[in-house]
Formats: structure tokens, C-alpha cells, sequence
């Protein structure tokens, strides 16, 4: 996780030059071997995990930013790799996270 300043884009910590801090956040997404969702709906899924992520995010930051790696990562094509950008603060994004692995039996792990 790294935070910068979204006015000087200098690494930042709690409010700087005025404005609440951008942070990036890395993760890993991927469904378990245990998971009851099948190969199609796993595909479709992954497919769409930008802009429904972008969505869930919206309501806490409409100014929130994710993007998903065009290539699967290196596990496999079960594994996506999710970057996200937001003024959200820590312990709120993850809550939102945690939520969201729950509501679509998916295990997000962070990278950064």
C-alpha cells in the first residue's frame, strides 16, 4: 500500500497539503478450490470484476479508481490481479473488501 498526495504527488500520511490522501492498494483475487461457483460463472465473474468493484467502491468514493490486470497472474487464470486508488481510509476499504469476498465467495489476499 502506498500513499501519495493526489495534489504533489509526494508520499503522504493523513491529510497533506489540504486534501484527504490517495491510496494504492494491490490485491489478489481468486476463488478457492472449494468454491461451489462453476467454471462459467468463475470466468463471467473475473470478467466483470472492474466495474463491479469500481461500482462497490463508488458509494464510498466516486472518485475511486481499480483496474484488473489484462493477464491472469502468475497461479493461474483463476487469479486476478486488482489495483485500486482511493481516498477511502484503510480500515474502511478492507471492510468493503471483506464484504465483497463474502457476498461472491471469492478470497482476496493484499499484496502491497
Amino acid at each position: 500500500m502506498k500513499r501519495t498526495c493526489p495534489t504533489c504527488r509526494q508520499p503522504a500520511k493523513g491529510k497533506h497539503c489540504d486534501v484527504n490522501v490517495e491510496t494504492n492498494f494491490s490485491f489478489e483475487v481468486y476463488y478457492t478450490e472449494l468454491s461451489a461457483s462453476s467454471e462459467s460463472q468463475r470466468d463471467r465473474f473475473m470478467r466483470d470484476l472492474e466495474p463491479t468493484v469500481q461500482a462497490l467502491l463508488a458509494a464510498n468514493d466516486s472518485g475511486a479508481k481499480v483496474s484488473v490486470g489484462v493477464s491472469d497472474s502468475h497461479k493461474g487464470s483463476g487469479h486476478k490481479i486488482m489495483e485500486v486508488k482511493t481516498t477511502m481510509a484503510e480500515a474502511q476499504m478492507y471492510s468493503v473488501i471483506r464484504q465483497f469476498c463474502d457476498t461472491n465467495g471469492v478470497t482476496i489476499t493484499v499484496l502491497e
